[in-house]
């Protein structure tokens, strides 16, 4: 079982609760669209895989790893460059685990981020 420190840096949640101040809604607000937008996005990468459609899978997956990297969602971001990484080299036997898995990973990533920050 994933520790929250291994799936959340905690240099960057620092440095975002640090930024926050004294404006609770701040990181609310971060967690928040963080959470919808990475929703639609993994939902991109489980269709893209689905249809075969690789150049696609590997954008959603650079996306998210982007964001996930901002949020500090460490393991999240790892599955997206290993996602990222075999889509462009069209290696379809190495995007079976990560996929499907992605989801798993991103919502127990989700919860240790409201854990650790206190948002609700």
């Amino acid at each position: 079982n994933t520790s929250d420190n291994e799936l959340v840096d905690l240099k960057i949640i620092n440095r975002l609760i640090t930024m926050a101040e004294d404006d609770p809604t701040f990181l609310q607000s971060l967690i928040l669209l963080y959470s919808k937008q990475s929703q639609e996005t993994i939902d991109e990468i489980i269709q893209s895989y689905r249809s075969d459609e690789l150049t696609a899978l590997a954008q959603a997956a650079h996306k998210l790893k982007g964001s996930s990297l901002n949020m500090g969602a460490k393991v999240v971001a790892l599955y997206c460059k290993t996602i990222e990484e075999a889509a462009l080299n069209e290696d379809r036997k190495s995007l079976k685990e990560p996929v499907e898995n992605i989801l798993v990973q991103y919502q127990k990533t989700l919860l240790a981020l409201k854990k650790i920050t206190g948002v609700k």
